[in-house]
């Protein structure tokens, strides 16, 4: 009898227009093989239950409720975002988490773990864990938390200096300290990468946190890299603080370095939520925003080669995934490639600061043979450690661990 997942998540992941998108999309189609899969999401969207639909028909076999309307992009909503920090000062909560607080949402996942007593309340993300723990108890079910990224980390690297980098410390201790207890709490704890899962251990104590990389879907014949161009490009959700600050130093840095080499050269950067002060420095640069992305596979083959200007953070750079996913050459520093078992030279080009990188991605667009071999070399990459099938077999043992373990505690299905 297939199991059934109550899976809760942020925001519906659709479009896949992000790397945290596309990740929890991948997610899906791998439970969706073994498993019978009821999704609950919340969204900002006027269309969302016909984005709930789209999402239902591009992930066969699961079952998507209309999503919980509930503002997710709240820095420039002065009260929304303050209505999110009160609650968090109220309850004690992380702002991570007070930010998708919804009354609605709560109801919803606990109805739906009353009505449909799943074997497992998949938690997606840190942000919804008090409502994937509470779910988990009234079903009696297993509580798998899913990590994106290593949270707390994240707020520790973003604190920076200035006056409110005391704030966001004591907000980054907030954070670590509810990120190790749910990671104790959880069944079973899956992190994104092999760096995110040893840190998680080194902080919570246990010693059987699951990395499984992210999918890239079903892998076919490896495509021919683009034409030669003189673009490069870059694909992300420029809202994330990491994404922020690469677009930023690739401004001030890497572009001068790189038309210093090769005046002709163009960059071009997809995405939305890009800081305004940041926006002003990347188009005097003479970077081409293009805002938000339709198709991530076009946007990449309209450029001979993709940069990952990546200088912090935690997780995976999904963006270089699906760079090579496309078929383009990616050049890339070692926080962008952080957490992949990929090869400098093989499947890509990895390249320590400014000058560095600008001579790397001359090298890809001045060289055919170059570009060739290492689409190849990343397809083969791709197919060894990415494709569905294969990671689908690893969610499948971690969600029957997770009924062992909830056996184990005791009250299990």
């Amino acid at each position: 009898m297939r199991p059934r997942i109550l899976f809760l998540t942020t925001e519906l992941p659709w479009p896949v227009d992000g790397g945290g998108k596309l990740r929890t999309a991948e997610t899906l189609a791998c439970l969706a093989r073994f498993a019978e899969v009821r999704v609950l999401a919340v969204s900002e969207s006027p269309r969302a239950a016909e984005e709930a639909e789209a999402l239902a028909g591009h992930v066969p076999g699961i079952e998507v409720e209309v999503p919980v309307p509930h503002p997710v992009r709240i820095r420039r909503r002065p009260a929304a975002l303050a209505r999110a920090m009160a609650q968090g000062l109220l309850r004690g909560e992380p702002y991570l988490v007070a930010k998708f607080r919804n009354r609605a949402y709560l109801e919803r996942a606990h109805r739906l773990a009353r009505t449909l007593r799943p074997d497992v309340v998949w938690c997606d993300h840190l942000n919804v864990f008090p409502a994937a723990r509470r779910a988990a108890a009234l079903a009696d079910a297993a509580l798998v938390l899913d990590e994106h990224n290593v949270e707390g980390d994240l707020f520790e690297r973003a604190a920076g200096a200035g006056w409110l980098a005391p704030i966001a410390r004591r907000e980054g201790a907030r954070v670590r300290r509810f990120e190790i207890a749910a990671v104790r709490e959880a069944d079973r704890v899956i992190a994104i990468s092999p760096d995110d899962a040893a840190r998680l251990q080194d902080l919570s104590g246990r010693d059987d946190v699951v990395t499984i990389l992210p999918s890239m879907g079903d892998l076919g014949e490896c495509p021919p890299p683009p034409p030669p161009s003189d673009r490069i490009a870059f694909l992300g959700t420029l809202s994330w603080p990491p994404n922020a600050e690469g677009i930023d130093w690739l401004a001030r840095e890497v572009v001068p370095a790189l038309r210093r080499l090769l005046p002709q050269a163009r960059f071009v950067v997809g995405g939305r939520g890009l800081p305004p002060l940041i926006a002003r420095r990347v188009r005097e640069a003479g970077i081409e925003l293009c805002g938000w992305v339709e198709d991530p596979t076009a946007f990449f083959r309209s450029a001979a080669a993709a940069v990952v200007p990546i200088l912090s953070g935690s997780g995976i750079a999904m963006k270089l995934l699906d760079a090579m996913r496309a078929g383009v050459p990616v050049a890339s520093t070692p926080a962008g490639a952080r957490g992949l078992p990929v090869r400098d030279g093989e499947e890509l080009l990895v390249a320590q600061g400014a000058g560095e990188l600008a001579h790397a991605l001359r090298r890809l667009l001045s060289d055919e043979a170059l570009r060739r071999r290492l689409v190849q070399g990343a397809w083969s990459y791709l197919r060894r450690h990415h494709a569905r099938e294969a990671l689908a077999r690893q969610y499948e043992v971690v969600v029957e661990a997770a009924r062992e373990m909830k056996a184990e505690r005791g009250g299990a299905k």
